[in-house]
């Protein structure tokens, strides 16, 4: 038995040697906003709303996400970074958007993007304005590289 948990934990080292310790959790985020929250949506498929004069659907479509950003009290949208929302005391949260169409009797009357909700967003994930940068853009932005 020993040999046997000797042997993992050798395994273990050299994972964490070679991908960090944050890599791992990185990874599983990055899924989840790119395959996991559209399997959701694909097994709910639809909604049903009745109603007495006609009944109609709302079919749920693409998930989308934006960049992170945060409404000013001027009422005005920026874009944020990791270090602003921090200095700012903000979350780092991207909008989510998801397809909607409304189906009356099998036929499509309208289609748009809704927003949703917010989603917060790990630093340096997929969904970060991070995650392409240099070095030395990193710097300018006072985050660390």
């Amino acid at each position: 038995m020993t040999d046997s948990v000797n042997k993992h934990w050798a395994i273990i080292q050299d994972i964490l040697s070679r991908e960090g310790i944050a890599r791992q959790h990185l990874t599983s985020f990055d899924e989840f906003l790119t395959k996991g929250l559209q399997e959701i949506i694909n097994e709910i498929d639809h909604i049903d709303i009745e109603n007495a004069e006609y009944p109609y659907r709302i079919k749920l479509g693409r998930i989308q996400f934006k960049q992170p950003r945060m409404m000013e009290l001027d009422g005005s949208v920026t874009h944020i970074t990791p270090a602003e929302a921090r200095l700012r005391n903000v979350s780092y949260v991207a909008p989510l958007m998801m397809e909607a169409s409304v189906i009356e009797d099998g036929k499509t009357l309208e289609s748009r993007f809704l927003h949703i909700g917010d989603i917060p967003v790990m630093v340096k994930s997929d969904g970060c304005i991070l995650r392409n940068f240099t070095e030395q853009k990193l710097i300018d932005h006072a985050e660390d590289p």
